[in-house]
């Protein structure tokens, strides 16, 4: 017999204890414009994303978006990644 109730069905009810063991950090949501920011500090030898990740938590902004970290907090200014720049180039034809 199915359930008049979506959220009552096993698969549908959300997991309890999931994402709360104490080797799990709180998820983020990262856009790509902030991949494209953490893709540009790695090239120049910056911090990992897992620094950033856990300097963001123990900030003085755990709340903010991951961009407002890096430029707010961190107080970087990452360039453009090669990989963005050749994206971006124009072709010859």
């Amino acid at each position: 017999r199915q359930s008049r109730h979506p959220d009552r069905h096993p698969r549908t009810r959300p997991a309890k204890g999931l994402f709360t063991k104490p080797d799990t950090d709180p998820v983020e949501i990262v856009d790509i414009e902030e991949l494209e920011m953490i893709e540009a500090l790695q090239e120049s030898s910056g911090p990992s994303l897992l620094d950033i990740l856990r300097g963001k938590q123990s900030g003085s902004l755990p709340n903010a978006a991951v961009r407002d970290h890096i430029l707010h907090v961190m107080r970087l200014r990452p360039q453009a990644s090669a990989n963005l720049l050749l994206l971006c180039e124009p072709t010859t034809s």
